[in-house]
């Protein structure tokens, strides 16, 4: 009876969706366009909306007519599907006995509860930090700006489409802006992908034939704590919501493989369209999840409906497809307008063999630190190794890790650039191999030793030691980039201050703080180009990115400028500091 009335909401709810497509299909395009436009991007072009809005505007009602269509479509097949009475459908390698025999009791709750208690302190600790560049770049440049701009407009790489509006969403209903008000989307993102990361291994077990308690118990605890998984959830940025939507997607990919069910079907479709509308790197996901799906469709194992599944799996791919082209739509002509910046064409963009494929590697780790990072590693070595004696591994990590090596052979051969966090997708599949590495370890010790209270002794000593380690590494490290920090040092040196200067990127974050100081702040370009044309009324600078700053700039500001303070930060991996400087008394002053 609960199936049966969960089959009939979902339908539902596909048929609303399909309608919803339907009616934004009839909505003009002059008014589509007037409400994607950017304010800001339209007046200093001169224009109430701009060329690249209006074709927006255009594809977007296209897209919704072929959405709505597709959808209904989806309703009929899952219609259908329902009538047929699809709980004949059998686990292709493991007997849902477990999900009997391993049911949630009240001492796993409880254990549940504990470990995401303690990541909501964890990450409630550092969610008053300074923003940092990214996190007021969209601020400033889309956020402030309403939903529309958000849904319509893509000039800078800032902008994570479904984070920001959730932020703007956050603001709207705080009535301002303040550091815990914009990241409580990734916050609770954060938070809820604790519980999908949870789900993700429950499933993995049931694939493995084996009880899921204990796996679920250990893997809440490693994502209530991984250092990765806190941070990013602290962070104004789509990254938590891409580790939400990648473990969910994963999850119900490897259910409706094992299940063989519609719902499940629709249900992954849609966590997919999410997952790129929150951050486009996400679409490696799905991508991985199609090569899966290809090889099941050519290569089925004897006895096996792999055949069906794959095709299941493609289709269900298609419907994702279909849907985020329809979310992306509006800002698509902004998006490939740009397309050149997403190459590396300077030389000095990050790739896999600088310091960021050095971080994609500890994030293996469950940490971006060496040491925080080193037990990690070796446990997730020790349970991706594993499936060569246990092959019901192969799928869950296939699903879960193959996205790794297709973005990095990607992003090489596209000749484009790449960071660490791009990798997170992948963050899930980790903490699954490291829990299974943790068990491969126990039955190791068990095997060597026979008393029990000893192994089980020698366990708990090495949780609570790695646990010690990751809980230190987050409480000594800074704020990612300080900027707050180094104006206020600025107005509390001098009180009477009404402007100062900044070095750093393109946009003008500092202006962000030094608005809420009562300072006006003046760009000196990016890193630092018109550094000599400083009125010599301004006597205090801020630096960002300090490795950046070319030679030049470097030199005339050691010839007029001294360091005042420095606030360590860690982004970029040792280029987060951010420098405070003081005009030299004697310096010259022929600007005046």
């Amino acid at each position: 009876m609960i199936r049966k009335t969960t089959s009939v909401v979902v339908i539902i709810s596909v048929v609303v969706i399909s309608l919803a497509f339907a009616a934004m299909a009839m909505i003009d395009t002059e008014v589509l366009a007037r409400f994607f436009t950017h304010q800001y991007l339209a007046s200093r072009a001169g224009v109430e909306i701009r060329p690249v809005t209006r074709q927006g505007a255009e594809w977007f009602r296209t897209m919704c007519a072929l959405s709505a269509v597709v959808w209904a479509i989806t309703a009929w097949i899952l219609a259908r599907s329902v009538r047929k009475n699809e709980s004949a459908a059998t686990p292709s390698n493991t007997a849902l006995n477990f999900i009997q025999k391993s049911p949630t009791t009240s001492r796993l709750r409880f254990a549940l509860f504990c470990a995401i208690s303690v990541g909501v302190i964890e990450r409630v600790w550092r969610i008053s930090e300074s923003l940092w560049f990214d996190e007021i770049s969209a601020l400033i440049d889309y956020a402030q700006y309403g939903p529309g701009a958000i849904f319509g407009t893509y000039f800078v790489q800032s902008n994570h489409v479904l984070h920001t509006l959730l932020s703007w969403c956050a603001l709207t209903i705080a009535g301002g802006a303040s550091e815990p008000v914009l990241r409580m989307p990734a916050f609770f993102a954060g938070i809820a992908s604790i519980a999908a990361i949870v789900a993700l291994v429950r499933e993995a077990a049931l694939w493995q034939g084996v009880p899921t308690r204990a796996r679920m118990s250990l893997v809440c605890g490693i994502a209530a704590l991984s250092p990765i998984m806190v941070l990013e959830s602290v962070e104004a940025r789509g990254y938590s919501m891409m580790i939400l939507f990648a473990a969910l997607a994963s999850w119900m990919f490897l259910r409706a493989l094992r299940i063989e069910r519609s719902l499940s079907w629709i249900a992954y479709s849609i966590l997919c369209a999410l997952g790129i509308w929150s951050h486009l790197v996400f679409v490696v996901l799905p991508i991985s999840h199609g090569a899966i799906a290809t090889w099941m469709i050519i290569r089925p194992r004897p006895r096996t409906n792999d055949r069906m599944r794959g095709c299941g799996a493609i289709l269900a791919l298609t419907l994702a497809g279909i849907t985020t082209i329809t979310l992306l739509a509006p800002l698509l002509p902004d998006l490939l307008r740009i397309r050149r910046e997403f190459q590396a064409l300077d030389g000095n963009e990050p790739t896999i063999f600088s310091v960021e494929g050095l971080h994609v590697l500890l994030g293996i780790g469950g940490a971006w630190t060496p040491l925080a990072a080193l037990p990690g590693i070796g446990l997730f070595i020790i349970g991706f190794f594993g499936a060569r004696r246990d092959p019901s591994r192969r799928i869950p990590f296939a699903v879960t890790l193959l996205g790794l090596p297709i973005l990095i052979i990607g992003t090489e051969l596209g000749g484009s650039w790449m960071y660490a966090r791009f990798a997170l997708f992948a963050l899930p599949g980790i903490l699954l191999a490291i829990t299974l590495g943790a068990f491969d370890v126990a039955q190791f010790l068990r095997q060597r030793d026979a008393n029990g209270m000893r192994v089980n002794g020698v366990l708990i000593l090495g949780a609570f030691a790695i646990a010690a380690i990751w809980i230190e590494s987050l409480a000594s490290l800074p704020p990612k980039q300080p900027i707050r920090d180094g104006v206020f040092y600025i107005r509390n040196q001098d009180p009477s201050i009404s402007e100062i200067a900044s070095l750093g990127l393109a946009d003008n974050v500092v202006s962000y703080y030094g608005i809420l100081a009562g300072m006006n702040v003046q760009s000196i370009g990016v890193r630092g180009v018109t550094i000599d044309k400083v009125p010599t009324n301004i006597q205090w600078m801020i630096v960002l990115y300090p490795r950046s700053i070319a030679v030049g700039t470097s030199k005339v500001l050691n010839e007029n400028w001294i360091l005042a303070e420095t606030f360590p930060g860690w982004v970029d991996w040792g280029n987060g500091d951010v420098l405070v400087y003081r005009r030299i008394a004697n310096a010259d002053r022929s600007k005046e």
